[in-house]
């Protein structure tokens, strides 16, 4: 990676929104960081400390993320209200708001918060943290709302910082987006979310909710009591009817009926076109909602999947070396602005300016290359000046490394 010579348009401007939060030299290591989470390949604070040709020494990252005397909460309701200044980037009233966990994976056993969990993924118990996010999305945009660390009940962090549940976390992150005002149609959420505590907190707004139900639920159906997969299999294949969500065809059938915790639900029966044995189940609060609005309504849920995606992959969410969860909440934090600057600067290529890509991805190599531009550009400007190739390699040296 060749040193960054300036820092980019996509982080410099935003970044101006964030100065009231920080004192002078924080704003520089403020930009330098969320640059090094954009076009570093590992967003570790030694890697980054590396990337500036006018950088820091080897603490000042460092103590900006562990010590420094900056408010991460006030960072991200900045962060929020930046996108609210933007058409494409602000809430909408037909946007929803998903609500998942991540792990990020960790090997030391020593680092604060870290825990074993089971990782689906993998098929086992791995060491990480554990997060519960809240996620904006409409049919333009989504981004992260906010996250709460998840503590293992007994561990010296949950003695700590107090023991929450997942579900009293996740009923926080629906508190604090009807806090912050996000004007959502909807909360989805996975199985493991759909119980009674979280939809009281849905329906406490007068909001709707959409989720998945697990295949052994107990209904009630005109007076008989069975699992929503015992009912599934006696619906005649006449009252499925076909539903386009995104390129597939599913064929879908919903009815009212009584769910065990839940009260009265709307209840959808779906499964892939021409499949007539794998059933999966969906549950609303809303009774007049139609199969399509439902399966519509909960497909937006996979941009939290490509948030943790692109989050780890290109902007090191999990890369974070420091073992105090102060500074490993504020590089969370940090990656949230990350992706949001690049999300608004993708929103703004749209009207034909700034940033022209369409996946985070894409956009992080841009920002590279607009680097490497700069680069040349200033190095061209060096040999203008009788700078000789041997002062430039001196000038160079330290920072060109494998980063």
């Amino acid at each position: 990676m060749l040193p960054v010579i300036e820092i980019p348009g996509i982080v410099s401007g935003p970044a101006s929104f964030f100065s009231a939060l920080f004192w002078k030299r924080q704003q520089k290591h403020f930009k330098e960081y969320v640059t090094g989470l954009i076009v570093s390949s590992k967003a570790t604070i030694s890697t980054m400390n590396r990337l500036f040709l006018d950088g820091n020494d080897q603490s000042s990252l460092n103590k900006f993320l562990t010590e420094s005397d900056w408010d991460e909460k006030a960072v991200n309701d900045r962060r929020l209200e930046m996108l609210q200044r933007n058409g494409i980037t602000r809430w909408k009233p037909w946007g929803i708001v998903a609500i998942d966990d991540t792990l990020c994976h960790k090997t030391g056993k020593d680092i604060e918060g870290v825990g074993e969990f089971y990782d689906h993924a993998e098929g086992k118990c791995v060491m990480a943290h554990n997060l519960v996010t809240s996620h904006y999305s409409d049919k333009e945009i989504s981004y992260p709302l906010d996250y709460r660390l998840y503590h293992k009940d007994g561990s010296e962090t949950a003695k700590a910082y107090g023991f929450r549940t997942k579900i009293e976390l996740c009923i926080e992150l629906i508190h604090d987006a009807m806090a912050r005002h996000v004007p959502a149609i909807a909360f989805v959420f996975d199985s493991w979310f759909l119980c009674e505590d979280v939809a009281g907190a849905v329906e406490s707004y007068g909001k709707a909710y959409v989720a998945p139900a697990k295949s052994n639920r107990i209904i009630r159906v005109g007076g008989a009591e069975m699992n929503i997969t015992e009912y599934a299999r006696t619906v005649p294949a006449e009252k499925f009817r076909d539903v386009k969500v995104g390129g597939r065809v599913y064929a879908a059938y919903s009815f009212a009926c009584s769910m065990s915790k839940l009260g009265k639900v709307r209840a959808c029966i779906s499964r892939e076109k021409g499949d007539v044995k794998d059933f999966t189940f969906f549950v609303t609060n809303m009774l007049d909602w139609e199969e399509g609005r439902m399966l519509n309504t909960y497909a937006k849920r996979w941009t939290i999947d490509a948030f943790y995606r692109d989050a780890k992959q290109e902007l090191g969410f999990e890369d974070y070396q420091v073992r105090k969860l102060k500074g490993i909440m504020r590089h969370w934090y940090l990656v949230f602005v990350a992706y949001s600057v690049l999300k608004l600067g993708m929103a703004k290529g749209r009207l034909g300016r700034w940033l022209d890509a369409e996946t985070i991805g894409k956009a992080c190599r841009h920002v590279v290359i607009a680097g490497i531009r700069t680069f040349l550009k200033w190095t061209y400007a060096k040999f203008r000046e009788n700078v000789s190739i041997d002062k430039l390699m001196e000038m160079l040296s330290i920072k060109i490394a494998k980063v």
